[in-house]
């Protein structure tokens, strides 16, 4: 299966509050396969993940979701006037 997910970028969409199993082990998982995943999630640094509603650990995010949507939002505005 490495070799399938090698040429890929992986993207694992996290918020605070996820139960912290449902993000680290497939995270560990597909680095060990591929190397490139990336967190992204709705404010940047880190986010919480839960265990049984109890804080878990801090995971790092690579990716602060809200530049992107807004970047991607607004090309999209742009590309709607030319067409229209």
């Amino acid at each position: 299966m490495a070799d399938f997910l090698a040429s890929y970028r992986v993207a694992i969409l996290a918020v605070d509050g996820l139960e912290q199993t449902k993000l680290v082990a497939p995270q560990k998982a597909l680095k060990a396969a591929c190397g490139q995943v990336h967190v992204i999630s709705q404010k940047p640094g880190q986010t919480r993940g839960l265990v049984h509603a109890h804080n878990g650990d801090m995971v790092k995010v690579d990716v602060h979701a809200l530049p992107v949507i807004k970047h991607h939002y607004a090309m999209a505005q742009q590309l709607a006037r030319l067409k229209g």
